[in-house]
């Protein structure tokens, strides 16, 4: 029997979907209430390169699933683009870091992996014959200084705009830190936070109980161990939760004279806007730029010169920069945030990707 050419076509057209569905693996995981938060973020600013992302947050009682995309403006730095995921399980006692570019992964202790960046800088900093200089603290500048003012003030715009189709008021808070020299002259820094909350349904109420269930577990599972416990204590890691709307505020005693102050921003925040701006005039003959000598040698050697003048002139832009643009803008904004049913993929490592390294 001869098949006219259309009806050849149609059964060949047939088979190539049947062939190409054969080849995908079907998720038939069981799905479980999660709180599920979406966001876009915007990263830029005189000290740091332009980038931005979409991230999308899983989070049940015992555990957390991150995922994001990062993208950079700047050709140069597209190599550090990336397609990541971040898996924390209480019940298990771990966080996998998962690379989607790469289909690798690591594992580790809940209070994170130590990345490639990081250890080189250990090794760096530890080398005795290291060359090159880091940030400097005014006790390594040996200068004196004295803390003479730390202010923040909240202020409700009264402004009001729609995001992500949800009605939401302007919150505007102004942080300002000085100190001073003996000279009388003053280092300023004023990082700036702009404010959209909506009042939260039943929906985000849900969202943020089961937030509070993993923050709280995280806590007891971590204890002292997680970096950010040391630096801001366990109230300290809630109310910075509170502050970036991942669970609800708590009691205001319990916060420092900072976070009282984020205490009076009513609302679920679903965008947050926060800039860092400089006026550095202290301590001016202790900073003033060191001579560098061009290393000659390799090319290898030569390649560095030109990274560490790099970096150099970003720390110069620190006195002598354009004080009306940011050192840092970063902008966070929630595009959704509801309980939904998700499958329990979401909190698992892709059956075929590589174990990179476990720590």
């Amino acid at each position: 029997m001869k098949l006219a050419p259309l009806k050849l076509a149609t059964v060949l057209g047939g088979y190539a979907i049947l062939a190409a569905c054969a080849g995908k693996t079907v998720d038939t995981t069981p799905t479980n209430p999660t709180a599920v938060v979406e966001a876009k973020f915007t990263v830029n600013g005189r000290f740091v390169p332009d980038f931005s992302g979409v991230q999308t947050v899983y989070t049940r009682d015992d555990m957390r699933s991150i995922k994001q995309k990062t993208e950079f403006d700047s050709f140069v730095m597209r190599w550090l683009n990336s397609d990541v995921q971040d898996i924390f399980r209480l019940d298990k006692n771990l966080v996998w870091q998962v690379d989607f570019d790469n289909e690798t992964y690591q594992e580790c202790s809940l209070t994170g992996c130590t990345s490639g960046l990081e250890a080189w800088n250990e090794k760096t900093d530890s080398d005795e014959e290291e060359d090159t200089e880091d940030y400097e603290s005014y006790e390594e500048l040996g200068c004196q200084v004295e803390l003479v003012r730390n202010d923040t003030e909240v202020k409700s715009t009264g402004k009001q705009r729609v995001i992500s189709g949800m009605d939401a008021r302007e919150y505007t808070m102004d942080w300002v830190v000085e100190f001073q020299d003996s000279a009388k002259r003053k280092d300023k820094s004023t990082v700036s936070f702009v404010f959209w909350t909506t009042d939260p349904d039943e929906s985000m109420q849900a969202v943020w109980r089961t937030h509070n269930q993993f923050t709280e577990g995280y806590l007891k599972a971590t204890k002292d161990s997680d970096p950010m416990i040391r630096l801001l204590g366990r109230e300290g890691v809630r109310a910075l939760s509170a502050f970036t709307g991942d669970i609800e505020k708590t009691d205001a005693e319990e916060f420092n004279d900072f976070t009282r102050s984020l205490a009076k921003i009513e609302g679920y925040p679903l965008s947050i806007k926060v800039e860092w701006y400089s006026d550095t005039k202290a301590c001016q003959e202790a900073r003033a730029p060191k001579a560098s000598t061009a290393s000659g040698g390799s090319l290898e050697d030569q390649a560095m010169d030109v990274v560490g003048g790099f970096f150099s002139k970003q720390a110069e832009k620190m006195v002598t920069g354009d004080k009306t643009d940011p050192n840092v803008r970063y902008i966070y904004e929630v595009t959704s945030a509801s309980e939904q049913p998700i499958r329990d993929s979401q909190f698992a490592v892709p059956a075929d990707f590589t174990l990179q390294n476990r720590q």
